[in-house]
């Protein structure tokens, strides 16, 4: 339950003060690790981590204007994987910021960096693989970057995102054991 009060409370909060993002500023949201989102452990889950995440993609669309376009084209985001590193555990109730930032584009894909930090350091980093749909196809990235900032260009991907697409490639064509 309190993902869902989280959620609606990042809605109201990004609705009503939070300033607007341009497309390339980083997204920044607060939050305490819960006891709902602890482990056996004792130290934020390593699922609740990818459901925080959906909170700053959310964040970051609303406020960069991406979430009324995605809204009124009924379009809606998909991930389509996630390269993640732990560096050190979030404890119940540490307070954290979770980072969201665009890192690119192809035609196809949108690329961002995510991270937790605590007290300023990091405590574990993710890119996401995104991209657009509405119920039949994949839009184009570049028709999504149009609808809100038209003729912005991706920048040059970083080399270790493009080394992450080049393994992907080598799992996609690895036949599966059944």
């Amino acid at each position: 339950m309190s993902l869902l009060l989280r959620f609606f409370w990042l809605l109201i909060k990004t609705h009503f003060s939070r300033r607007r993002l341009h497309f390339f500023e980083d997204s920044t949201i607060q939050y305490r690790v819960l006891p709902n989102d602890l482990d056996l452990n004792m130290h934020m889950n390593n699922g609740r981590y990818l459901t925080i995440m959906d909170l700053g993609r959310t964040d970051l669309m609303m406020r960069t204007g991406l979430g009324p376009k995605i809204i009124a084209n009924k379009w809606f985001p998909v991930v389509g994987s996630i390269l993640t590193s732990f560096r050190a555990p979030l404890n119940p109730f540490d307070k954290y910021t979770l980072h969201t930032k665009v890192l690119g584009w192809d035609e196809k894909w949108f690329y961002l960096e995510q991270k937790f930090t605590k007290q300023g350091a990091v405590t574990m980093v993710a890119v996401v693989k995104a991209l657009i749909r509405n119920k039949n196809e994949t839009i184009p990235t570049k028709k999504v970057i149009d609808s809100i900032a038209p003729g912005l260009l991706s920048p040059t991907l970083p080399d270790a995102v493009q080394k992450w697409l080049d393994a992907e490639k080598f799992f996609a064509h690895t036949k599966r054991d059944h």
